[in-house]
């Protein structure tokens, strides 16, 4: 079987087996720019430890499916699990994927962003959530 033309944690099932230290490849990693004002936040600006309930709760198998074959090729029958880390891993950086996937959410949340737009500091962002947890 030829190479895929993206990555994907299942690839490496086997190595993922073995400990790994990660501490290299973590210091290594360049920051994440600092985001100015109060501009929301590109999905592949958000910390990637987020990117994996990110994808997990607002996409379902099937869309993650529709949505992968628009920007890439994979085997009909590839897993659920190697399409989510697939997904996860593009979020990490600016790719067809991520900003894909960036498009679909904002178009699906595009009411509570709206709702949510006018808070400019995270105590206003914090004070709208908590009242908008008390409605009924």
């Amino acid at each position: 079987m030829s190479q895929p033309p993206f990555q994907f944690a299942g690839a490496a099932l086997a190595a993922a087996l073995q400990p790994l230290d990660l501490s290299e490849a973590l210091l290594s990693r360049p920051p994440l720019p600092p985001v100015q004002g109060s501009r929301r936040r590109k999905l592949w600006e958000v910390s990637h430890r987020f990117h994996c309930p990110i994808i997990g709760v607002c996409f379902s198998t099937g869309d993650l499916r529709t949505l992968m074959a628009k920007v890439m090729h994979f085997p009909h029958d590839t897993s659920d699990y190697v399409l989510h880390t697939t997904a996860v891993g593009a979020c990490e950086e600016r790719s067809q994927l991520a900003e894909l996937l960036k498009k679909n959410l904002e178009k699906r949340f595009q009411l509570t962003i709206r709702r949510f737009a006018a808070a400019r500091t995270d105590d206003a962002l914090r004070a709208m959530a908590g009242s908008d947890a008390r409605r009924p």
